[in-house]
């Protein structure tokens, strides 16, 4: 996926013009963490969380973004005050996928978000061990104290026959 295409399937997550402070937990190459700072307000910061060593810009479009080299799924991490986690493609590496999220959300501000992006497959492999379903994501999020999980987006995926889907929950 390129840099365009995650920017065009997370747009309609953001919606403030306020700098703001995020996490992308399971970061990678920087794919989405690259294009969520094309999205946000200048002045904003990006913790970019992955538990292989990148080498990502420190900034982009103004915004600051922050390596951690860190397990997510296994290491207890402490932001406060976060306005939005974004998880692209790494929570279906996670076989405790509701324990994570209530790790996430004491990160949370009252008006917080995660955007989730996944495969929306049932099916598990290699890639995806875990597999979750928008419905799945949906249930899970409710289940964990979102008030709303709206789906914003979704795309082919080029590598795989399933659908990708990005999904916004609200707290």
């Amino acid at each position: 996926m390129t840099t365009t295409d995650a920017k065009q399937l997370i747009a309609g997550a953001i919606t403030t013009q306020d700098s703001s402070e995020w996490v992308d937990l399971g970061c990678g190459a920087g794919t989405f963490a690259y294009a969520l700072a094309d999205l946000l307000a200048v002045e904003s910061k990006i913790h970019a969380v992955d538990k292989l060593q990148q080498y990502l810009n420190s900034r982009k479009a103004g915004v600051t973004l922050e390596f951690i080299k860190a397990d997510f799924e296994k290491q207890e991490m402490h932001f406060k005050n976060i306005a939005g986690v974004i998880m692209a493609n790494s929570l279906h590496y996670v076989e405790d996928q509701l324990d994570v999220i209530l790790r996430i959300k004491p990160w949370l501000k009252a008006d917080g978000k995660i955007i989730l992006i996944e495969y929306d497959t049932v099916d598990s492999n290699a890639w995806v061990p875990y597999p979750i379903t928008y419905e799945r994501a949906t249930e899970m999020f409710e289940s964990a104290g979102f008030t709303s999980v709206t789906k914003i987006g979704e795309m082919n995926s080029r590598l795989r026959q399933e659908t990708i889907f990005c999904c916004m929950a609200m707290l």
